[in-house]
């Protein structure tokens, strides 16, 4: 199988040797003609385990700059936009960059593991243009372990820019020791956060504007409001003594120009705080904006 169109169901067995493989995939789907790529466990329900370590490259011919740092891609060339893309079931690890990258329409990631990366999983969005905009995100039920980047602060476990991003039933753990990062960023519009187990890094939750996207996210109504519910955060054991000490970001880090002024709907959320480092306060709570709502 040399290229990959749609309407393709790619099953990848569990082996002991790990896959070394970079998959890249460039792929117009629709609702009926999927691409999916299907982990197949063994009666232990281990995971098969794609490494970027000393991996090959697989699929569709991809930006050379992105092969390079990330272990499956899904990117688009020639003006065209991915769509309609399942990765299934899959142990993806040791990327300098991203377990997973993408850019593209109905895209999702479901019970996967994610580990030992710069990020976990990165979808972004860029230039202003809509098809430069990843839509329909879905991380469900996945794994987050021992990302993160030391002494770096812009690599997450996940990082999530585009519009209509939904992330749920996933176990998200503190990024590695010494990882300044977030344990889920997210610059999205209409991004819902639900029923997932998130520990904290530098901040648990990090719900900030639109990068390079502006001119487009910020033009639909309620744009800016995030619903956080039915999760399990806990504030323990941090990558970086005196992290986490504002635990839930909603607002704005680099501008405030297109910061987010909605309403953040955390409701039905379960906090635990067990720290040990002796911290004066934890804030839940860290709103730099105007108008915003809770």
């Amino acid at each position: 199988l040399n290229k990959v169109v749609k309407n393709t169901l790619i099953k990848i067995f569990y082996r002991q040797n790990p896959y070394r493989t970079r998959v890249f995939i460039d792929v117009i789907g629709n609702e009926n003609e999927k691409v999916r790529f299907q982990g197949i466990p063994n009666s232990n329900g281990d995971l098969p385990i794609i490494t970027f370590e000393n991996a090959t490259s697989w699929g569709n011919t991809i930006n050379s700059v992105l092969e390079t740092g990330s272990a499956f891609v899904v990117y688009g060339t020639w003006a065209n936009k991915p769509a309609w893309i399942d990765i299934v079931n899959l142990h993806i690890k040791d990327a300098p960059y991203a377990s997973v990258w993408a850019k593209g329409d109905h895209i999702s990631v479901k019970g996967c593991i994610l580990e030992n990366s710069a990020n976990g999983i990165f979808f972004q969005a860029a230039n202003q243009l809509l098809i430069e905009i990843s839509t329909n995100i879905l991380i469900e039920g996945c794994k987050f372990t021992g990302n993160g980047t030391v002494n770096w602060w812009l690599h997450h476990n996940i990082y999530a820019q585009g519009a209509y991003t939904t992330i749920q039933f996933n176990t998200i753990e503190r990024l590695r020791d010494g990882a300044f990062g977030a344990s889920l960023k997210d610059r999205s519009s209409h991004t819902v956060i639900r029923y997932n187990k998130i520990e904290t890094s530098a901040r648990t939750l990090d719900l900030v504007e639109p990068e390079d996207t502006d001119q487009v996210l910020t033009t639909t109504s309620n744009w800016d409001d995030v619903y956080v519910y039915g999760n399990l955060l806990l504030n323990k054991d941090l990558p970086v003594n005196g992290a986490g000490v504002n635990m839930v970001h909603y607002g704005y880090d680099n501008t405030s120009t297109h910061r987010r002024e909605g309403t953040l709907y955390f409701v039905n959320n379960t906090v635990i705080i067990e720290r040990t480092d002796n911290p004066w306060r934890v804030n839940l709570f860290d709103v730099n904006s105007t108008n915003a709502l809770i």
